[in-house]
């Protein structure tokens, strides 16, 4: 079987990103799949020997270089129906609805406020996250973890050409919905808090050459 491969410099524009920004750690290239049989097409994928929730598998990534293929079987069922690997049914979101209003809201009508407005990614049966410098193939997002000061700089260099007033959101608990979701279906940007002190999860959807992050405005920005 043919295996997948980017023709995007994706380990120069990594190069560029980081030495810019300065980042304790690479972005994370991330790909929707349609099919489980398509991982077999990326190069040196790992699958998980254990159950765990979504936001573990770009952290594994990030600390380690791997390349981690997932499937609904390797994903809490929440996880997996905001990542699109799992259907929204009524039971499912209503077992949700009912346990968020013992804990992050203050009744179940609350908590079901927050239901309805969860951006899903499409259904599809597998996804893959690998470092972006790996090139092993090419995204649909790109995850940058960094501090304010650096996400800052990096929205800059996104203006500096062709500007747009970004809009972001808080959806509560759940971040990766406001994040890869968030992107994911709009093809717009999406920054997302996370809950450790001093980080700051930053996805978009990728783009051609320095059009993925505004580099000609990174550079000019960066010497400010």
């Amino acid at each position: 079987m043919n295996k997948e491969v980017s023709k995007t410099d994706w380990a120069g524009l990594t190069r560029d990103m980081e030495n810019l920004l300065r980042l304790r750690t690479g972005p994370i290239a991330y790909k929707r799949l349609e099919k489980v049989g398509e991982l077999a097409k990326i190069p040196e994928v790992i699958r998980l020997d254990h159950k765990a929730t979504f936001c573990q598998v770009p952290a594994m990534v990030r600390g380690t270089g791997l390349t981690v293929g997932v499937t609904r079987d390797d994903l809490g069922e929440r996880c997996a129906r905001i990542n699109g690997m799992a259907p929204s049914t009524e039971g499912q979101v209503a077992w949700e609805t009912n346990s968020f209003a013992t804990t992050w809201f203050a009744s179940v009508e609350e908590a079901r406020k927050q239901m309805v407005v969860y951006p899903l990614v499409p259904y599809g049966e597998a996804a893959v996250l690998a470092p972006l410098a790996s090139g092993k193939f090419d995204p649909d997002v790109i995850l940058i973890y960094g501090n304010p000061a650096q996400m800052m700089l990096l929205m800059n260099g996104l203006q500096f050409k062709d500007y747009e007033r970004f809009q972001f959101f808080f959806i509560g608990e759940g971040s990766c919905a406001d994040g890869l979701a968030q992107c994911y279906t709009t093809g717009k940007p999406a920054l997302a808090m996370r809950r450790w002190p001093g980080s700051v999860l930053y996805y978009w959807q990728a783009g051609p050459g320095y059009s993925l992050y505004g580099g000609e405005g990174l550079r000019q920005c960066s010497r400010g």
